[in-house]
């Protein structure tokens, strides 16, 4: 990832960089010429509003950064600018961000600027929120134990669930996301007012996880900020002491930040009131974790006296694709207006400029169809030895959209590599319960299928296995599902339903799978899934309905269940052998790289020749030469559930003070604004298609293509 450069590469005879030499001349300070000088010795030619941006030294300032613009080379900079410029004790700084590795960077990057060593740049404290604030509670709050592996915080919440009798009520990772989306806004779980017997579930369980947490002196990573915010609120003393040392706080991706996050930062910082905050409100998505984009257009609330700077040249893309970016987002209304320009990169005398390619646009009928396409368009651009494999991404708004790129990259034997610990899409669990049924009305006695249909019986999984091979041992059945009816403590109407269950099974052995799919979510499975998640759907459910329907679009490709259940199978057994290929060639690679101590060009250099696979959400923050954005049709992106009258409640969380119209604007713009970082991620080329059919049902292109797009080039 390399989205940081700077001036250096732009020629300064064109028109579109005028503003971008250097702030060194007369007129300058001459305390901090050499600075400046210095920097641009060392590859960062910082045009003006980014020299005033580090020029900046007391009072609270807003550096709106756009995509590609700088901005964590501004910040280094700023930082080693106080220190060597005006003497600023190390100490005094904290620059904080939301990863480990952002902050590893921060301290790389400020080791190699002028007037600093490495030793110096240790002493800056470069910390994530996390981090900090687990290092004042461990030294200022009684003893406790961190539950650090998101492994172990889900397993804790499925005992929970299970010790509740919500384990086929509920999932752990829904209960997770509503407890953490509590907590960014400082609340608590006993406060909240369900709506709905689901809602109360969720309540349930996150009383009892957090019971369980306090008595045995455990936190999880979102207490961190609570419970620092409390000792701080509670301790004048400490929070007096901090505001003396760190004088200068300067925040990261600060669209980013939950409201408690920013009571944190303005707790040290407002001693001071020398924060510096650095972000973008155009590229605020993850409002569901608790961000807020107003924390960035309401800046000048906070701080009347707020310098704000915009940068605004973008570094990264090519004209053509700033001016799309432009396009889409310029019609969100709740942002603080800004156009980004693209600053033309200067050819050497060894090549001459390559004409640059505009964004291609591709209106396929079908998400299979896309796929291939896509496929298709990329071996192109890697035969002619343009690009490789790893220089290219697929990004898609959420994880439905990938079952068909996945699914034929797999079967052509594309090599790609997908983020986020994604199961292949048939794995998933709403879907595998569903291709459960099918392989139990071909296989009866499929007892790795079995619990599926026990707990769409409204029956617990467990209890109802366990009774079920107890009495198959005695008593071998050709459905062993019918032991269920003598099962002791079922209610009648559980009794009741099981010999007409094992009777439409027999039925949806006959249909085709497409059919099979639809019918048996019209008979049973969606009332089932309504049930599980209560009257009001979570986004959780929504993503089923997603899958579900996904399903049904793949299904329909075979003429009877076995072909589509064979297909399935063979899938998933090619897609388990070259996901173990690539991580053995991930952990080599990671091995080698220890044993020889690589630099980061080297072990760029080794990373496996891959196409990226992400969602837009994991894709922010990263660059790529060649993008494909996949599924820009209505209902996908923008996704359906902000398109709503009502839509779930953990979408309209986040904007609570809003009424209902405000809520829906809301819920697009947020949409937008994931289709432009999406765009935005592009260095080169950019593809773009929109299916026209999604789940079998026509799909307008997203209105964000419609609104920006012009002079578009098909690409069928």
């Amino acid at each position: 990832m390399n989205d940081e450069r700077t001036a250096t590469n732009v020629p300064h005879s064109t028109p579109v960089e005028k503003g971008l030499k250097p702030q060194v001349s007369a007129s300058d300070p001459a305390q901090d010429s050499w600075f400046f000088t210095a920097l641009r010795e060392r590859g960062l030619d910082l045009h003006e509003a980014q020299c005033e941006a580090v020029r900046h030294q007391h009072g609270p300032l807003l550096c709106l950064a756009g995509a590609g613009s700088g901005k964590t080379s501004v910040l280094t900079a700023r930082a080693a600018y106080m220190i060597a410029v005006h003497e600023v004790p190390p100490e005094a700084l904290w620059l904080v961000t939301f990863t480990n590795k952002a902050a590893a960077e921060m301290r790389s990057r400020l080791a190699r600027l002028p007037g600093l060593t490495p030793a110096i740049a240790k002493r800056v404290q470069a910390r994530t929120f996390h981090s900090f604030a687990l290092t004042l509670l461990k030294a200022y709050a009684p003893p406790f134990t961190l539950l650090a592996e998101e492994r172990a915080r889900h397993g804790w919440m499925s005992r929970v669930l299970r010790e509740l009798g919500l384990r086929d009520a509920v999932e752990a990772e829904t209960v997770l996301a509503a407890l953490s989306a509590l907590k960014s806004r400082g609340e608590s779980p006993a406060d909240w007012r369900p709506a709905d017997e689901g809602e109360r579930n969720l309540q349930r369980a996150m009383i009892r996880y957090e019971e369980q947490k306090q008595a045995r002196d455990v936190k999880d990573f979102d207490d961190l900020i609570v419970d620092i915010v409390k000792l701080l609120e509670s301790d004048a003393e400490l929070t007096d002491k901090l505001r003396r040392r760190f004088r200068y706080v300067m925040a990261d991706e600060f669209q980013d930040t939950t409201p408690m996050q920013l009571r944190l930062l303005r707790h040290i910082a407002d001693g001071s009131r020398n924060l510096a905050v650095f972000g973008d409100d155009d590229q605020t998505i993850y409002t569901f974790n608790g961000a807020n984009h107003e924390h960035i257009t309401q800046f000048h609330r906070l701080y009347p006296d707020v310098k704000q700077i915009t940068l605004d040249y973008n570094f990264r893309s090519t004209p053509a694709i700033v001016g799309l970016g432009n396009g889409i987002i310029r019609c969100n209304k709740e942002r603080l207006a800004k156009t980004m320009r693209a600053a033309v990169k200067k050819s050497t005398e060894a090549s001459a400029p390559t004409p640059e390619a505009k964004p291609q646009y591709n209106r396929p009928t079908t998400t299979d169809e896309e796929a291939e396409a896509a496929i298709a368009r990329i071996r192109k651009l890697t035969a002619s030895g343009q690009y490789k494999l790893s220089d290219i991404a697929v990004l898609y708004r959420s994880a439905h959209a990938s079952r068909a790129i996945v699914e034929y990259m797999t079967i052509q034997n594309v090599p790609f590599r997908q983020f986020g610990a994604e199961p292949l899409f048939y794995e998933h669990s709403s879907v595998k319960t569903l291709i459960d049924h099918l392989r139990l009305a071909l296989q009866p006695r499929d007892l790795d299928a079995l619990p599926s249909a026990v707990a769409a019986l409204y029956v617990p999984k467990e209890a109802g296995m366990t009774y079920i091979r107890q009495a198959d041992r005695t008593s071998a059945k050709k459905y062993p599902l019918v032991h269920l009816a003598t099962c002791p403590g079922l209610a009648p109407f559980q009794q009741e339903a099981i010999k007409p269950r094992i009777r439409y099974l027999k039925k949806v052995a006959q249909m085709k799978p497409n059919h099979a799919v639809r019918d048996i979510r019209r008979e049973f499975y969606d009332k089932w899934m309504a049930a599980m998640a209560g009257e009001r759907a979570t986004a959780y459910q929504e993503g089923t309905v997603d899958m579900l329907e996904e399903l049904e679009t793949s299904a329909q490709r075979f003429a009877t269940i076995e072909q589509f259940l064979k297909h399935i199978d063979d899938l998933a057994a090619k897609y388990a052998a070259a996901a173990a290929s690539t991580n053995a060639e991930d952990q080599s690679r990671s091995r080698q790289t220890q044993a020889r101590q690589a630099i980061h060009a080297e072990q760029q250099d080794n990373e496996p020749d891959a196409v990226t696979l992400m969602t837009i959400h994991r894709a922010k923050g990263l660059e790529f030469p060649c993008v494909f954005i996949i599924g820009a049709s209505e209902g996908v992106l923008p996704h359906r559930t902000a398109l709503r009258q009502n839509p779930p409640a953990e979408r309209e969380a986040a904007h609570r003070s809003k009424d209902r119209d405000e809520i829906n604007t809301a819920l697009v713009e947020e949409e937008r604004r994931l289709m432009y970082v999406a765009v935005s991620r592009a260095k080169e080329q950019l593809h773009i298609s929109s299916p026209a059919q999604i789940h079998g049902k026509q799909a307008d292109v997203s209105r964000f293509i419609t609104e920006a797009w012009s002079g578009v080039r098909s690409t069928k």
